[in-house]
């Protein structure tokens, strides 16, 4: 029998099986989820789709010496988890920094909330409602369509008279079309009463006005022009989903009855650290992601649906422009409860997007329901 001042044999993985929490874990370090279900109600702290990030948080307090309940060579699980109480799908969700560039399409990939679900911040309260993207098979004939139409050649017309061939504006017919979609979106904010921001609500409307302004009547290059269009429709999004907010989703968060509204997968939700904004999301029916470590996840949790880690290597390369187009942007996020390990946080992916690398943009991954 081996004295007390000897160590045992190191384990496969550090985390030991079973873990500190009592949970199992595969040789490779994943944490070995298993569905559950619960008897008695769902509630927002249940996981209708749950996941194991790549990503681990740090302790708030890092020392060398460890807990005497550790068996030797064992370390605690950090790795973070992701649940959602009313989505069957992950986004990318990242903890690490990253630099956000344009990419061919004019649009910032993970850092651009008409691309991707963002991190919930209260000074961007209207993000969550922001319209996804529609599958390319709807986008021709849906009256939002032109929030997701992209530049084509036959579109730029060039500019006569110029010294500078790649010179040009946009065809008259679109130009004249995006103005119009901008003023009955416009009308239509001076019909609501006044609530919560009522002026940032005029501020956006009034810049989508001025932004389909230029596209009529400024001359651009190809590139930058396709750059002020989706400037155009992020601004659109933008105005659009604080109207919806005034309209729709205000009545929603409270309603006096207590009601828990359906998921609305038309619009693109956020991801939180924080149990109260999950609950506030899922009680409004606004799709949203849980991100917490290990030690928050009661073992009597219903699971009804595990994404396979692994979702959020998936390649991601910058386009052909990414590195020559003029406007590049860096973003950092501050978390909302200082919770995350990292200041600066960055996400990719968005619902019925296909796969185009070379824009930046990935598949994100579905789960089957069980």
């Amino acid at each position: 029998m081996p004295s007390s001042g000897q160590y045992e044999e190191p384990l496969i993985h550090t985390y030991g099986s079973p873990d500190v929490f009592g949970r199992r874990h595969h040789n490779n370090g994943d944490t070995a989820l298993e569905f559950y279900e619960r008897n008695g109600e769902f509630t927002v702290f249940d996981a209708l789709a749950i996941t194991e990030l790549n990503e681990a948080y740090k302790p708030h307090q890092k020392t060398d010496v460890p807990p005497p309940y550790l068996k030797p060579g064992q370390t605690i699980p950090n790795r973070m988890i992701v649940t959602s109480p009313n989505a069957d799908w992950m986004p990318f969700i990242s903890l690490r920094p990253r630099a956000v560039r344009a990419r061919e399409d004019g649009r910032f990939a993970w850092a651009d909330f008409t691309v991707c679900p963002q991190w919930f911040i209260d000074t961007h309260w209207h993000l969550p409602f922001v319209r996804s993207r529609l599958l390319e098979v709807k986008i021709k004939d849906h009256e939002l369509g032109f929030c997701w139409w992209e530049l084509r050649d036959n579109h730029f017309v060039e500019a006569k008279g110029s010294a500078y061939r790649d010179l040009g504006t946009l065809r008259g017919d679109i130009a004249d079309f995006l103005r119009e979609e901008a003023k009955k979106l416009h009308l239509a904010c001076r019909d609501i009463k006044q609530t919560k921001d009522f002026g940032r609500l005029f501020y956006l409307a009034n810049k989508t006005v001025d932004a389909a302004l230029q596209l009529k009547f400024c001359s651009f290059t190809k590139r930058d022009m396709i750059y002020h269009i989706c400037s155009f429709q992020r601004l659109y999004l933008e105005t659009l989903a604080m109207f919806d907010w005034h309209t729709k989703w205000a009545f929603r968060l409270n309603d006096s009855t207590g009601k828990i509204y359906e998921i609305d997968e038309t619009i693109m939700g956020a991801i939180t650290d924080s149990p109260d904004c999950i609950a506030m999301l899922y009680r409004a029916g606004v799709p949203g992601w849980y991100v917490r470590p290990p030690s928050s996840i009661p073992h009597d949790m219903t699971i009804r649906c595990i994404v396979a880690p692994g979702w959020e290597k998936m390649p991601t390369t910058r386009g052909p422009m990414s590195e020559v187009l003029d406007v590049i942007l860096t973003w950092t996020r501050q978390a909302p409860h200082g919770m995350l390990s990292s200041p600066k946080f960055y996400c990719t992916n968005v619902r019925n997007f296909g796969c185009n690398f070379d824009r930046g943009q990935t598949t994100p991954m579905k789960c089957s329901n069980v």
